[in-house]
């Protein structure tokens, strides 16, 4: 596989990431404003957990080569890419070792292992420890203040990322263009599942959110 066709072969699953990262960050905003702290952990670290798969995709050829390897085979078979080759520590890694370069890797590998903790929080909190024979539950450091602060912090990254990342792809950053085009014709298709999973003010946000990247940040000159 010659480098060219290594950085482009996944755009539609970069698309995809893109999508589905717009449709988590739009939904914890909700979430926040209607006080479920809970589910908007989980909204919050999907967010940036897609948005971080999309650039793994747009950015291949930075991937470690036995997970570029077993990802090329199966895409040559016409296989779907399994999420057990792509895991949450692969992704934090791609996004806190070094592997991706853009200028804001480091800021969103805080913002990932911030979105972790309180996803986990959220998921398997409190813990319960023991004062001798008496079982403590908790306590825990984290609070809905840092649920807000974070899940206000993930519009901004996602704008900027797509900023910096676009004219960074290949093809001269076109591919960032093409991608963007893909995200926004995937959610308009009926069969796209998150179109009947939430509100249409979420999707309609969120399929906005897209639109104002392309036109304003990714837009050709």
């Amino acid at each position: 596989m010659d480098t060219e066709q290594s950085k482009t072969r996944f755009y539609v699953e970069a698309a995809v990431g893109i999508a589905k990262s717009s449709m988590f960050l739009t939904t914890a905003e909700d979430q926040v404003v209607r006080g479920e702290f809970m589910s908007a952990t989980i909204s919050a670290y999907y967010a940036i957990f897609h948005l971080s798969l999309a650039l793994m995709w747009l950015f291949a050829d930075q991937l470690p080569e036995k997970i570029m390897s077993i990802i090329s085979d199966l895409r040559d078979k016409g296989n779907e890419l399994p999420s057990s080759n792509i895991t949450h520590s692969s992704v934090e890694k791609f996004l806190c070792d070094g592997q991706l370069k853009l200028s804001n890797t480091k800021v969103l590998c805080k913002l990932f292992r911030r979105a972790q903790e309180l996803r986990e929080f959220g998921n398997y909190g409190p813990r319960v420890t023991w004062s001798g024979k008496n079982p403590v539950v908790g306590p825990c450091h984290l609070s809905i203040g840092d649920v807000k602060a974070l899940v206000n912090e993930i519009r901004p990254a996602f704008i900027e990322t797509m900023r910096i990342a676009g004219p960074k792809t290949a093809l001269d950053g076109t591919l960032g263009r093409i991608v963007l085009d893909q995200s926004i014709e995937i959610m308009t298709r009926p069969a796209f599942p998150f179109l009947n999973w939430t509100t249409p003010q979420i999707y309609k946000e969120a399929l906005d959110l897209l639109k104002t990247v392309h036109t304003e940040l990714l837009a050709p000159k």
